[in-house]
Protein backbone atom coordinates (compact mmCIF):
# COMPACT_ATOMS: atom_id res chain seq x y z
CA UNK A 1 0.00 0.00 0.00
CA UNK A 2 2.97 2.05 0.81
CA UNK A 3 4.09 1.24 -2.78
CA UNK A 4 0.92 2.27 -4.40
CA UNK A 5 0.63 5.62 -2.50
CA UNK A 6 4.69 6.25 -3.19
CA UNK A 7 4.08 5.84 -6.76
CA UNK A 8 0.68 8.05 -7.29
CA UNK A 9 2.52 10.94 -6.10
CA UNK A 10 5.42 10.43 -8.10
CA UNK A 11 3.22 9.90 -11.16
CA UNK A 12 1.35 13.23 -9.94
CA UNK A 13 4.73 15.29 -10.18
CA UNK A 14 6.42 14.00 -13.01
CA UNK A 15 4.43 15.60 -15.77
CA UNK A 16 4.92 18.82 -14.76
CA UNK A 17 8.68 18.10 -14.00
CA UNK A 18 9.30 17.38 -17.54
CA UNK A 19 7.15 20.70 -18.34
CA UNK A 20 9.85 22.32 -16.20
CA UNK A 21 12.91 20.89 -17.45
CA UNK A 22 12.27 21.98 -21.33
CA UNK A 23 12.09 25.52 -20.15
CA UNK A 24 14.82 27.49 -20.93
CA UNK A 25 14.84 31.12 -19.71
CA UNK A 26 17.37 33.50 -20.26
CA UNK A 27 16.55 35.19 -16.55
CA UNK A 28 15.49 33.39 -13.65
CA UNK A 29 14.57 34.55 -10.10
CA UNK A 30 16.23 33.49 -7.07
CA UNK A 31 13.93 31.76 -5.10
CA UNK A 32 14.01 30.94 -1.51
CA UNK A 33 11.73 28.31 0.57
CA UNK A 34 10.99 28.78 4.14
CA UNK A 35 9.83 26.10 6.44
CA UNK A 36 6.80 27.68 8.35
CA UNK A 37 4.54 24.68 8.26
CA UNK A 38 1.28 25.72 10.00
CA UNK A 39 -0.08 21.63 10.34
CA UNK A 40 -2.51 21.90 7.52
CA UNK A 41 -0.60 20.55 4.94
CA UNK A 42 -2.26 23.29 2.52
CA UNK A 43 -1.47 26.13 0.18
CA UNK A 44 -1.30 29.87 1.11
CA UNK A 45 0.60 32.18 -0.18
CA UNK A 46 1.63 35.60 1.29
CA UNK A 47 4.09 38.47 1.53
CA UNK A 48 5.24 39.68 -1.52
CA UNK A 49 3.62 39.68 -5.29
CA UNK A 50 4.85 35.73 -5.57
CA UNK A 51 5.58 34.32 -2.18
CA UNK A 52 3.49 31.12 -1.38
CA UNK A 53 2.72 29.31 1.69
CA UNK A 54 2.34 25.93 1.77
CA UNK A 55 0.47 24.57 5.53
CA UNK A 56 1.33 21.55 6.40
CA UNK A 57 1.91 21.97 9.67
CA UNK A 58 4.80 24.48 10.09
CA UNK A 59 7.39 21.23 9.99
CA UNK A 60 7.72 22.46 7.20
CA UNK A 61 6.58 24.66 6.87
CA UNK A 62 3.86 22.68 11.88
CA UNK A 63 1.66 19.13 10.46
CA UNK A 64 2.55 21.18 8.39
CA UNK A 65 4.25 25.49 7.42
CA UNK A 66 6.05 25.80 3.94
CA UNK A 67 6.73 29.45 2.45
CA UNK A 68 7.97 29.84 -1.03
CA UNK A 69 9.30 33.38 -1.65
CA UNK A 70 10.67 34.13 -5.54
CA UNK A 71 12.14 37.44 -5.11
CA UNK A 72 11.38 40.31 -7.12
CA UNK A 73 14.98 41.09 -8.88
CA UNK A 74 17.91 38.77 -8.57
CA UNK A 75 20.54 38.96 -5.41
CA UNK A 76 23.81 39.83 -5.62
CA UNK A 77 25.93 39.46 -2.50
CA UNK A 78 26.51 36.12 0.30
CA UNK A 79 24.04 38.89 2.79
CA UNK A 80 21.53 39.04 0.25
CA UNK A 81 20.77 35.15 0.74
CA UNK A 82 20.25 35.64 4.18
CA UNK A 83 16.66 35.29 5.27
CA UNK A 84 14.63 36.11 8.77
CA UNK A 85 10.87 35.64 9.43
CA UNK A 86 9.00 35.65 12.36
CA UNK A 87 5.17 34.89 12.21
CA UNK A 88 2.47 34.81 15.29
CA UNK A 89 -0.86 33.00 13.96
CA UNK A 90 -3.94 32.90 15.45
CA UNK A 91 -5.85 29.73 15.27
CA UNK A 92 -9.57 29.60 16.13
CA UNK A 93 -8.57 25.37 16.20
CA UNK A 94 -4.97 23.74 16.35
CA UNK A 95 -5.61 20.94 13.19
CA UNK A 96 -2.71 18.80 11.89
CA UNK A 97 -3.71 16.14 8.91
CA UNK A 98 -6.88 16.86 8.86
CA UNK A 99 -7.23 15.77 12.94
CA UNK A 100 -8.25 18.56 15.51
CA UNK A 101 -5.54 18.96 18.40
CA UNK A 102 -7.50 21.39 20.09
CA UNK A 103 -10.97 22.06 21.29
CA UNK A 104 -10.44 25.91 20.63
CA UNK A 105 -8.03 28.58 19.87
CA UNK A 106 -4.52 28.56 20.07
CA UNK A 107 -1.82 30.75 19.16
CA UNK A 108 1.20 29.25 17.20
CA UNK A 109 4.37 31.67 17.19
CA UNK A 110 7.54 31.04 14.62
CA UNK A 111 10.93 31.69 13.71
CA UNK A 112 13.16 31.07 10.53
CA UNK A 113 16.06 31.89 9.90
CA UNK A 114 17.60 30.66 6.01
CA UNK A 115 21.20 31.25 4.01
CA UNK A 116 21.45 29.95 0.56
CA UNK A 117 18.42 27.54 0.71
CA UNK A 118 19.34 25.97 4.01
CA UNK A 119 17.71 26.63 6.63
CA UNK A 120 16.11 25.92 10.12
CA UNK A 121 12.93 26.76 11.68
CA UNK A 122 10.99 27.22 15.17
CA UNK A 123 6.96 26.48 15.63
CA UNK A 124 5.24 26.35 18.99
CA UNK A 125 1.80 26.03 20.14
CA UNK A 126 0.24 27.80 22.88
CA UNK A 127 -3.32 26.89 24.28
CA UNK A 128 -5.61 29.61 24.96
CA UNK A 129 -8.48 27.89 24.84
CA UNK A 130 -10.05 26.40 28.04
CA UNK A 131 -9.14 23.20 28.14
CA UNK A 132 -5.95 20.76 29.65
CA UNK A 133 -2.71 22.91 28.83
CA UNK A 134 -4.20 26.20 29.03
CA UNK A 135 -1.51 29.12 29.15
CA UNK A 136 1.29 26.64 28.19
CA UNK A 137 3.02 25.55 25.37
CA UNK A 138 2.20 22.02 24.35
CA UNK A 139 3.90 21.52 21.36
CA UNK A 140 7.92 22.74 20.57
CA UNK A 141 8.62 21.51 16.50
CA UNK A 142 12.27 22.16 15.35
CA UNK A 143 13.13 21.96 11.44
CA UNK A 144 16.00 21.62 9.41
CA UNK A 145 15.36 22.12 5.93
CA UNK A 146 16.92 22.61 2.49
CA UNK A 147 15.00 24.16 -0.99
CA UNK A 148 16.74 24.39 -4.75
CA UNK A 149 14.85 24.97 -7.73
CA UNK A 150 14.97 23.42 -11.26
CA UNK A 151 13.16 26.04 -13.17
CA UNK A 152 9.74 26.13 -12.31
CA UNK A 153 9.88 22.94 -9.95
CA UNK A 154 10.80 22.93 -6.44
CA UNK A 155 12.08 20.52 -4.27
CA UNK A 156 11.98 20.99 -0.65
CA UNK A 157 13.26 17.80 1.73
CA UNK A 158 13.19 18.73 5.83
CA UNK A 159 13.78 16.76 9.21
CA UNK A 160 11.17 17.91 11.77
CA UNK A 161 12.18 17.10 15.74
CA UNK A 162 8.58 17.62 17.98
CA UNK A 163 8.28 17.39 21.72
CA UNK A 164 5.52 18.13 23.41
CA UNK A 165 5.89 20.33 26.72
CA UNK A 166 4.17 20.56 29.88
CA UNK A 167 2.50 16.78 29.15
CA UNK A 168 -1.17 16.22 29.65
CA UNK A 169 -2.74 13.24 28.48
CA UNK A 170 -6.06 14.78 28.33
CA UNK A 171 -5.00 17.01 25.34
CA UNK A 172 -5.89 16.55 22.20
CA UNK A 173 -2.11 17.31 21.33
CA UNK A 174 -0.72 15.15 23.80
CA UNK A 175 2.33 12.15 23.47
CA UNK A 176 4.53 10.73 25.60
CA UNK A 177 7.37 10.67 23.44
CA UNK A 178 9.32 13.15 20.83
CA UNK A 179 8.50 12.66 17.14
CA UNK A 180 11.03 13.01 14.16
CA UNK A 181 9.84 12.70 10.76
CA UNK A 182 12.07 12.83 7.34
CA UNK A 183 9.34 15.14 4.62
CA UNK A 184 9.16 16.15 1.05
CA UNK A 185 7.55 18.58 -0.63
CA UNK A 186 7.37 19.32 -4.29
CA UNK A 187 5.99 22.38 -5.99
CA UNK A 188 5.43 23.05 -9.29
CA UNK A 189 4.27 26.94 -10.42
CA UNK A 190 2.36 27.13 -13.74
CA UNK A 191 0.99 30.60 -14.50
CA UNK A 192 -1.32 31.53 -11.61
CA UNK A 193 -1.81 27.72 -10.48
CA UNK A 194 0.88 25.75 -8.19
CA UNK A 195 0.68 21.84 -7.99
CA UNK A 196 2.28 20.50 -5.30
CA UNK A 197 2.45 17.36 -3.20
CA UNK A 198 4.30 16.42 0.26
CA UNK A 199 4.71 12.95 1.83
CA UNK A 200 5.63 12.62 5.35
CA UNK A 201 7.91 9.77 6.82
CA UNK A 202 7.70 8.93 10.29
CA UNK A 203 11.12 7.79 11.26
CA UNK A 204 9.93 7.73 15.46
CA UNK A 205 7.71 6.08 16.75
CA UNK A 206 5.42 4.03 14.82
CA UNK A 207 8.58 3.92 11.96
CA UNK A 208 7.42 3.74 8.43
CA UNK A 209 4.46 5.38 8.46
CA UNK A 210 3.19 7.35 5.79
CA UNK A 211 1.01 10.26 5.34
CA UNK A 212 0.70 12.45 1.78
CA UNK A 213 -1.07 15.28 0.49
CA UNK A 214 -1.55 15.94 -3.16
CA UNK A 215 -3.50 19.40 -4.57
CA UNK A 216 -3.44 22.69 -6.54
CA UNK A 217 -3.89 25.90 -5.50
CA UNK A 218 -4.66 28.94 -7.54
CA UNK A 219 -3.91 33.26 -6.74
CA UNK A 220 -4.74 36.23 -8.14
CA UNK A 221 -3.32 40.06 -7.08
CA UNK A 222 -5.60 42.40 -7.63
CA UNK A 223 -3.05 45.25 -6.94
CA UNK A 224 0.61 45.20 -5.21
CA UNK A 225 -1.14 44.86 -1.85
CA UNK A 226 -3.91 42.83 -1.72
CA UNK A 227 -3.92 38.80 -3.23
CA UNK A 228 -6.81 36.33 -2.88
CA UNK A 229 -5.41 32.94 -2.82
CA UNK A 230 -7.19 29.37 -2.54
CA UNK A 231 -5.74 25.68 -2.44
CA UNK A 232 -7.40 22.44 -2.49
CA UNK A 233 -5.79 18.85 -1.39
CA UNK A 234 -6.56 15.28 -0.78
CA UNK A 235 -5.03 14.02 2.78
CA UNK A 236 -3.81 9.78 2.20
CA UNK A 237 -2.30 7.73 4.59
CA UNK A 238 -0.62 3.92 3.76
CA UNK A 239 -1.93 1.36 5.72
CA UNK A 240 0.09 1.72 8.97
CA UNK A 241 -0.66 5.21 9.20
CA UNK A 242 -4.78 4.68 8.85
CA UNK A 243 -4.64 1.95 11.67
CA UNK A 244 -2.36 4.12 14.13
CA UNK A 245 -5.03 7.11 13.50
CA UNK A 246 -8.52 5.32 12.83
CA UNK A 247 -8.00 1.55 13.44
CA UNK A 248 -9.09 1.02 10.54
CA UNK A 249 -7.67 0.23 7.05
CA UNK A 250 -9.91 -0.18 4.30
CA UNK A 251 -8.93 2.96 2.16
CA UNK A 252 -5.79 4.97 1.18
CA UNK A 253 -7.67 8.36 1.05
CA UNK A 254 -8.18 10.61 4.22
CA UNK A 255 -9.59 13.70 3.74
CA UNK A 256 -10.39 16.47 1.17
CA UNK A 257 -9.57 20.23 2.56
CA UNK A 258 -10.06 23.54 1.06
CA UNK A 259 -8.42 26.87 2.14
CA UNK A 260 -8.65 30.57 1.19
CA UNK A 261 -6.63 33.69 2.16
CA UNK A 262 -6.33 37.36 1.65
CA UNK A 263 -3.16 38.66 2.47
CA UNK A 264 -2.46 41.95 3.05
CA UNK A 265 0.94 43.99 2.99
CA UNK A 266 0.83 46.34 5.18
CA UNK A 267 4.07 47.60 4.60
CA UNK A 268 7.03 45.82 3.02
CA UNK A 269 7.70 42.87 4.61
CA UNK A 270 4.98 43.28 7.00
CA UNK A 271 1.84 40.96 6.41
CA UNK A 272 -1.62 40.50 7.57
CA UNK A 273 -3.29 37.02 6.55
CA UNK A 274 -6.56 36.14 7.30
CA UNK A 275 -8.01 32.52 5.80
CA UNK A 276 -10.54 30.09 6.63
CA UNK A 277 -10.45 26.44 6.39
CA UNK A 278 -12.80 23.55 5.93
CA UNK A 279 -11.77 19.77 6.25
CA UNK A 280 -14.00 16.75 5.53
CA UNK A 281 -13.20 12.93 5.58
CA UNK A 282 -14.93 11.24 2.50
CA UNK A 283 -14.27 7.72 3.02
CA UNK A 284 -17.58 6.22 5.08
CA UNK A 285 -15.30 3.74 6.88
CA UNK A 286 -12.97 6.61 8.37
CA UNK A 287 -15.84 8.91 8.92
CA UNK A 288 -17.36 5.94 11.24
CA UNK A 289 -14.29 5.98 13.20
CA UNK A 290 -14.32 9.11 13.64
CA UNK A 291 -17.44 9.44 14.85
CA UNK A 292 -16.25 6.80 17.76
CA UNK A 293 -14.26 9.26 19.03
CA UNK A 294 -15.53 12.01 20.93
CA UNK A 295 -13.14 14.05 20.64
CA UNK A 296 -12.76 14.68 16.65
CA UNK A 297 -15.50 15.23 13.86
CA UNK A 298 -15.74 14.26 10.20
CA UNK A 299 -15.58 17.34 9.30
CA UNK A 300 -13.53 20.93 10.79
CA UNK A 301 -14.26 24.12 10.02
CA UNK A 302 -11.99 26.98 11.20
CA UNK A 303 -9.50 30.60 10.72
CA UNK A 304 -7.14 32.07 11.71
CA UNK A 305 -5.00 35.79 11.62
CA UNK A 306 -1.59 35.10 10.83
CA UNK A 307 0.71 38.27 10.92
CA UNK A 308 4.86 37.91 9.34
CA UNK A 309 7.47 40.08 9.25
CA UNK A 310 10.27 38.93 6.82
CA UNK A 311 13.46 41.05 6.90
Amino acid sequence: MKIRLIVFMILMILPVAAFAAGDDEDEKLDKGLTAVEDKEGVYLRRKYKADYEHYDEHHTLPDDYLVAVPKDKPRKGPMEHLMFEIDSDFESLYVSKELRCSRGPVWQASGTVEFYGLGFNVWSNFVLNDEPNQGEFNEVDLTTYYTFHIHDLTIHPYFVFMVFPNGNPASLDYSSESIIEADLYLQYDLWKFDFFGRMRTRLKPNAGSIYAHVGVGFHHDFNDMVTIETSTHLGMGDSKYLTSAYGQRDANVDALAFVVAVPLEVVRGFTLRPHFNAVVHVIPSIRRAIRANPNQKSYLIWGGLDLAYNF
